[in-house]
């Protein structure tokens, strides 16, 4: 799970504590809440969520870590070929993610040449040599595999920025045609990904 998933965790954990009646002042429920969550948080908000239906149905008691632990799929070996991130590289990517991959304005030499110093930083995937796959690696915090990536600075800000100007000049001519509404009456009610 992610920061962006704590919100979806702490609902869900919050009917899990009304389903066995616990009583708790609002200070207890929110440091249980952080506590299962940091506990949790190496699986995804999907696989903690089933896993807690599962303590629910089989259990009598409210479910302890160990409980929530063991109802959670084992983990999966990390691929062979996956590099592991070094501790530098790991906890840059962590503080990137919280960041929500994007940093502060640079004023280094090529960010002053690419004259983009009024510009926010952004955290950009690693691409595999010549092809067009991001490059993955294991983070050892996470314990799993994620995306790498680098802070873009200089030229290639100014393009990673033109990318995003392009992006949405293209979307507002999407919608001012109209073909948004369009294509939301054809997916229907579907959830993405659900055939149909």
């Amino acid at each position: 799970m992610t920061l962006d998933d704590q919100p979806n965790f702490a609902e869900a954990f919050r009917r899990v504590v009304q389903t066995f009646r616990l009583r708790l002042k609002v200070a207890e429920l929110e440091t249980l809440t952080t506590t299962y969550f940091k506990i949790l948080q190496a699986w995804s908000l999907e696989e903690v969520l089933a896993a807690g239906k599962t303590c629910i149905t089989k259990g009598r008691r409210f479910p302890q870590p160990v409980d929530w632990l063991a109802a959670l799929p084992a983990k999966t070996t990390v691929a062979t070929d996956l590099r592991w991130m070094g501790a530098d590289e790991a906890a840059e990517y962590t503080r990137a993610e919280g960041l929500h991959y994007e940093d502060n304005p640079c004023a280094c030499l090529l960010c002053q040449a690419a004259h983009v110093t009024d510009k926010p930083l952004r955290f950009v995937p690693d691409f595999m040599d010549g092809q067009n796959q991001p490059a993955r690696a294991f983070h050892p915090g996470k314990n799993a595999a994620v995306t790498a990536g680098h802070w873009a600075h200089g030229e290639e800000l100014v393009r990673w920025y033109a990318a995003r100007d392009r992006f949405f000049s293209l979307y507002a001519r999407v919608a001012r045609s109209r073909q948004i509404p369009r294509v939301l009456e054809l997916v229907g009610g579907r959830e993405p990904g659900q055939e149909g």
